[in-house]
């Protein structure tokens, strides 16, 4: 009997190990950083809410943080931002787009202000089971077939924007320049680093990078694949093999 309730206890600890590797707890961590030499009464203090982990165990939700941290992926100094001259942060926070089956997308956002006011947001895609980042080249196969199909939709919005601009008063007055600036407007394979997964599919996302005056008027740089259309590119082998079997 005492053998059988032993062989019990493992299964189920074992059953819920792995259950809980297909997602894991996450919850906000508020600091408010204080400056030692602020510049100004604006910059005594920056705020960043971290995404603090609990996994199957201490060491893989330490992983998993690391991999998610702003100061990692963000490219912020807190040393700097805390003692240096460098006092452009203001706040940062995160979203969490999706926590299934053995995958974490989460969004990171800072916001700060130099001359003008701006923001930074970037797509962290985890495997729950090892904890590390994931890649285009581990999820994603024929690259180049999987960027002309992004060209394509950045093509397309691009001459939706202009359609649906073409009587708005401001927009004309600097038409020429959004022009030249979407002449240079290039989807790259490393853009494709950048992406979010959810249940529906895959969205990639490309920054136009216009002046601030004028960042308005970029088309949408948000570009979605379903689950049905990016199945030709995703690697059966791989983590987002699931979705499309």
């Amino acid at each position: 009997m005492k053998n059988k309730k032993t062989l019990l206890a493992l299964f189920l600890a074992a059953f819920s190990s792995a259950v809980f590797a297909q997602s894991v707890v996450i919850t906000p961590k508020k600091v408010i950083y204080k400056r030692t030499k602020p510049n100004d009464e604006y910059r005594k203090t920056f705020t960043l809410t971290h995404p603090k982990v609990k996994a199957v165990n201490a060491v893989l939700a330490r992983k998993i943080e690391a991999a998610i941290g702003f100061e990692k992926n963000m490219e912020i100094s807190l040393k700097e931002e805390i003692g240096g001259d460098i006092q452009w942060l203001e706040e940062g926070f995160y979203d969490v787009k999706y926590n299934q089956n053995g995958v974490l997308s989460i969004n990171l956002f800072i916001t700060g202000a130099g001359a003008y006011p701006s923001s930074v947001n970037k797509t962290i895609v985890v495997d729950l089971k090892t904890g590390n980042r994931i890649g285009p080249a581990a999820v994603f196969t024929n690259l180049d077939g999987l960027l002309a199909k992004i060209k394509q939709i950045q093509q397309e919005k691009i001459k939706a924007n202009f359609e649906e601009r073409k009587t708005d008063t401001d927009f004309m007055e600097v038409r020429d320049e959004i022009e030249e600036l979407l002449k240079k407007s290039d989807f790259k394979a490393s853009d494709l680093e950048g992406f979010s997964v959810d249940e529906k599919g895959v969205t990639f996302f490309y920054d136009y990078g216009f002046r601030h005056a004028v960042q308005a008027l970029e088309p949408d740089g948000d570009y979605f694949l379903s689950w049905a259309e990016i199945k030709p590119f995703v690697k059966r082998t791989g983590l987002l093999g699931k979705f499309v079997r």
